[in-house]
């Protein structure tokens, strides 16, 4: 699928060798590589704001006609998490601030230090925007 991240994954079935696949979205090709089994990866290119229509092509300069679109947001940015400090055990919800959340299914919040890096879904977390 494709994602925010910066990694874009289509699925694509072909015995065209790597060197050959690219991707476009809307008009910027950007180069791409085959992801066994059936996928290509390609990194988005920087982008305004909106949907962009992403077409692969295999061989020669043929892209794909397919509608597949993948979304280009703003960063989100996090200004404060309350409270700041919690039990060891967990479970303690928490109120996270900050602007360009999207109210999505798909939230979660990650707590990362040198020893461990934990996802934990937004069921937990209230995200303010």
């Amino acid at each position: 699928g494709l994602n925010a991240t910066g990694n874009a994954t289509a699925n694509a079935s072909s015995t065209a060798s790597p060197s050959t696949a690219n991707a476009t979205f809307d008009t910027i090709i950007v180069p791409a590589s085959f992801s066994p089994p059936d996928g290509v990866v390609c990194i988005t290119p920087p982008f305004a704001r909106g949907s962009s229509k992403v077409s692969i092509s295999l061989v020669d300069s043929v892209f794909s006609e397919d509608e597949v679109f993948y979304d280009f947001i703003e960063e989100a940015l996090v200004f404060t998490a309350e409270p700041d400090v919690g039990p060891l055990t967990g479970g303690f919800p928490i109120v996270i601030t900050g602007i360009n959340f999207i109210n999505s299914t798909l939230l979660a919040c990650r707590f990362r230090s040198a020893n461990s890096n934990i996802v934990v879904s937004g069921s937990m977390t209230t995200f303010i925007s």
